[in-house]
C-alpha cells in the first residue's frame, strides 16, 4: 500500500469516516476493506455512524482497530453537525475527515471546518435524481445548496461514478481539479474459494432443480422490489422451477414480505434478510443477478454477481461503468413484465468461470486493492497541501 507517514509508536495520521449506517451492505463492505487494507503502522482510521448500527458490522471494523462513535441524527443536520464537532473534538485530532453522507456531506464538512480538520473529502455514492424528481420543486434548492456547499468545504470530492458525481456535485465537476470518480472495488478474493451449491440450497429449503432469480439490495423504493414481486408472479405461473431470492434488510421488508404472501409466492419466493455470506449465495445459489432498480450509483451487488459468473437482468437506469461482463441484459422500467421474463429465459445458462470473470473484473479496476491504493495516494496529495504536511515533516526530523 502506499506509505502515508513515517512509523511511529503513535499513530501520525488519523482518518475520520462519517457514515450514515453501518450494516452489511455494498459500501459498508467497501469501507471495511479500505480500513482492513489501509490499517498499517503510523495510519489509524475510525468512524463516526448517524443512523443504524448492525453489531456484528461494528465488531468486524473494530477488530482491525477502528473505533465506532456514534453520531446521531442523519435526519436533523444541525444536531448530527453538532455531535460530529464533539466527536472531533474530543476523540481527535483527525487530520482527514471522509465524508460519506451523500448530501449530508456539506454539514459534515462544515463542522470539519469548524472543528480545524486539515483535510475533508466529500465522497457520493448514490445517484438520487430519481428519488429527489418524486420529491418534487421543494427539494432543488438543497440540492443547489448542498453542491455549492460542497464546493467551497471540501478539499476533494470523490464521485463512485459518473451520475454520482453529477448528482451531488452539480455541473462541470468533472472539469475540476479537486473532483474525480473513484470506484469502489470489491474484494475479489472471496469469489475464489468454490461454494457448496446442494448445501445452501438444503440449508435454505431451495429445490435442488430450481432455477434461481437471486436479487440483493436494501428494501427502499428505488431498489423497485415491488416490481419484482410482480415479475415473480407471472414468471413462477408460467415456469415451474422458477424461485427468487431477495438479500437485504430494510424500512419495507415486512410489507413486502406480506405482499408476496397475499400474492402466493410463499413457496416460490424467500427473503433472507441481511447476510454476510454474499460471496457464496452468489457462487452457489444463484442462477441469473436481477437488478432493476430506478436508479444506482455504482452498484457493489452487480459487480459482486458479475465476479461469481452470473448473467445479470438490470434496469437501462444502472451505469454503464458496472457492466464488465457480456452476459447483461439492461430493460426499460417500463417494460412489461413479459419482456424481462423472456430476458430472464435468454440469459439461463449463460454463466461464466469464476476465474475468466474475476480476471475481467480486476483487469476493468474493480478489486479492492486497486481501490485502496488509489485512495491511499488521494490521502497522501491531501496531507502534502495541508498544513498538516509541516508537523509530518518536523516529526521525520526528529526522529
Amino acid at each position: 500500500m502506499v506509505p502515508l507517514t513515517v512509523p511511529g509508536p503513535e499513530p501520525t495520521v488519523r482518518i475520520l469516516h462519517i457514515a450514515a449506517e453501518l450494516v452489511f451492505g455494498g459500501v459498508e463492505n467497501w469501507l471495511l476493506s479500505i480500513v482492513r487494507l489501509l490499517t498499517v503502522e503510523g495510519l489509524r482510521m475510525d468512524l463516526a455512524v448517524t443512523g443504524g448500527i448492525d453489531p456484528r458490522v461494528q465488531a468486524k471494523f473494530e477488530a482491525f482497530g477502528a473505533r465506532v462513535f456514534v453520531c446521531e441524527s442523519t435526519y436533523e443536520p444541525l444536531r448530527m453537525a453538532q455531535n460530529l464537532r464533539r466527536i472531533l473534538r474530543e476523540h481527535g485530532p483527525y487530520d482527514i475527515l471522509h465524508c460519506h453522507m451523500h448530501r449530508g456531506n456539506a454539514q459534515a464538512a462544515a463542522a470539519g471546518r469548524l472543528a480545524g480538520v486539515p483535510a475533508i473529502i466529500v465522497h457520493s455514492h448514490v445517484d438520487s435524481v430519481t428519488e429527489d424528481a418524486l420529491r418534487g420543486w421543494e427539494i432543488k434548492p438543497k440540492v443547489r445548496l448542498a453542491a455549492a456547499l460542497q464546493r467551497v468545504l471540501a478539499d476533494q470530492g470523490l464521485a463512485c461514478g459518473i451520475a454520482a458525481g453529477n448528482c451531488l456535485f452539480g455541473k462541470g465537476w468533472r472539469n475540476r481539479k479537486r473532483w474525480s470518480v473513484h470506484y469502489c472495488g470489491i474484494d475479489l478474493a472471496r469469489f475464489q474459494r468454490p461454494a457448496d451449491g446442494p448445501e445452501i440450497r438444503r440449508r435454505l429449503g431451495v429445490p435442488q432443480n430450481a432455477f434461481v432469480i437471486g436479487h440483493i439490495g436494501r428494501s427502499d423504493p428505488v431498489k423497485n422490489q415491488g416490481f419484482i414481486l410482480d415479475l415473480a408472479a407471472h414468471y413462477t405461473a408460467h415456469r415451474a422451477e422458477a424461485y427468487f431470492v431477495l438479500v437485504g434488510d430494510g424500512a419495507l421488508l415486512p410489507a413486502l414480505s406480506e405482499r408476496a404472501r397475499q400474492m402466493g409466492l410463499s413457496g416460490r419466493l424467500q427473503f433472507l434478510g441481511a447476510r454476510d455470506d454474499v460471496p457464496e449465495l452468489l457462487l452457489g445459489l444463484f442462477d441469473v443477478f436481477l437488478l432493476p432498480s430506478l436508479a444506482e450509483g455504482l452498484p457493489i451487488s452487480l459487480l459482486e454477481a458479475q465476479a461469481a459468473g452470473l448473467p445479470a437482468l438490470i434496469s437501462d437506469r444502472i451505469t454503464s461503468e458496472a457492466r464488465v461482463l457480456p452476459a447483461i441484459e439492461a430493460l426499460g422500467i417500463g417494460q412489461p413484465v413479459e419482456d424481462w421474463a423472456a430476458a430472464l429465459d435468454r440469459l439461463r445458462g449463460r454463466r461464466i468461470d469464476t476465474d475468466t470473470a474475476l480476471r475481467q473484473l480486476g483487469e476493468a479496476g474493480f478489486g479492492v486493492e486497486e481501490s485502496a491504493q488509489r485512495l491511499g495516494l488521494h490521502y497522501r496529495d491531501l496531507l502534502r497541501a495541508s498544513h498538516r504536511t509541516g508537523r509530518i515533516e518536523a516529526d521525520q526530523q526528529a526522529q
